[in-house]
């Protein structure tokens, strides 16, 4: 969430037929309609001649994602997205004709879409294989991968820059979950963290993001692509849309699906003290760093429109919560408050033992 000063201060895609090979991967979604008629095993598409014409050959799409998901819920992605009508010939397009079915869950077919429903209890990567022809009957195949990840389960966490913490905050307390860690080193600059709107935690540090296991405490890498151009992230807070929201010396926009980043505020105009958060409103909530005390500044995450709603009081504010409908400031001393989000007044704060880095509450909770 912020920029740490103290490294003492614990901080969170003719007529002969042509074949091509491909990968593609998957996103969460509405319960599938009729299912698809599988492609045997032991017969394979058969190709007279082999063309390496990008326009001559039709072909589904090469590595679409890995699309990320969460465990207990289905995932649908575009057919269009897949077949890659614009590699084709005018008029050749692509169209879909079998599947072969997942080890660990089952295809449907919904319109001009497809659905994939992991099975109970399966977290991991699955693949599975398709089959389309353009209007000359040439195929073209591909592979895709799903990543299905285990959502976070509390209402609310918080976060120093090693550990992971559950917060109750009708008794201020809080239960450790874990260090955080990649590929079982320990970790600690985490400096923020937050929950996608289908209950996946990710995480940033050292300017590079993060899904996180919200059960252990386990990171694994997302991205790094781009991040140092707005120096230090420090903040980190996910959107309806399926993009996270990572603020540093400015604002940038991050597509879980598509992997593009996207700039929202340029560097150069604030920098964040500790972090911003999205609340039901529509606006982003930033916390930046001033000359004196932190400023809560609004933003429009559609416009990038900029207002500052006025001084918090005070300064190390590192973390924002949204939870039963307040808003909360979590500040390196170890208090946690209430903040108004029209005036930026602070309320009564409430003390822990710990020196907080990060906080982010769950939506699918709330």
């Amino acid at each position: 969430m912020q920029n740490r000063k103290s490294s003492q201060v614990v901080q969170m895609l003719g007529s002969s037929l042509c074949v091509a090979s491909i990968v593609f991967t998957v996103a969460a979604c509405s319960a599938p309609k009729s299912q698809f008629k599988a492609l045997p095993e032991a017969t394979p598409p058969q190709f007279a001649s082999q063309s390496t014409d990008p326009v001559d050959a039709p072909r589904a799409a090469e590595d679409v994602g890995p699309f990320e998901m969460a465990e207990g819920t289905s995932v649908r992605i575009e057919k269009v997205k897949l077949l890659k009508p614009e590699l084709s010939a005018p008029g050749q397009g692509l169209e879909w004709v079998s599947q072969r079915e997942p080890s660990n869950g089952t295809l449907e077919e919904d319109g001009d879409s497809v659905t994939f429903t992991p099975k109970h209890g399966f977290v991991g990567k699955v693949k599975f294989t398709y089959v389309a022809k353009d209007k000359q009957g040439r195929i073209s195949t591909g592979v895709v991968t799903v990543e299905v990840r285990r959502p976070a389960a509390e209402p609310v966490y918080g976060s120093s820059g090693s550990k992971l913490y559950r917060y109750d905050l009708a008794s201020a307390g809080s239960v450790e979950i874990g260090k955080f860690t990649i590929d079982g080193a320990s970790v600690d600059n985490v400096f923020d963290t937050a929950i996608s709107s289908d209950g996946l935690m990710y995480a940033v540090a050292g300017n590079a993001l993060y899904y996180v296991d919200a059960n252990s405490a386990k990171m694994t890498l997302v991205t790094a692509d781009g991040l140092a151009s707005f120096k230090t992230i420090a903040g980190l807070t996910a959107l309806p849309s399926g993009q996270l929201a990572l603020a540093g010396d400015g604002i940038s926009l991050y597509d879980i699906t598509t992997k593009k980043l996207t700039t929202l505020v340029a560097p150069g105009q604030y920098e964040t003290s500790g972090d911003i958060v999205a609340l039901p409103d529509g606006f982003l909530y930033w916390v930046v760093k001033t000359d004196g005390n932190n400023h809560l500044i609004r933003v429009n995450p559609k416009t990038a429109a900029l207002v500052d709603v006025g001084s918090l009081g005070r300064d190390s504010i590192f973390g924002l919560g949204y939870a039963e409908g307040n808003l909360y400031g979590f500040a390196k001393n170890g208090d946690v408050f209430p903040i108004n989000p029209e005036t930026a007044a602070v309320g009564q704060s409430s003390r822990s033992e710990i020196f907080w880095y990060g906080a982010t509450t769950n939506p699918v909770r709330w």
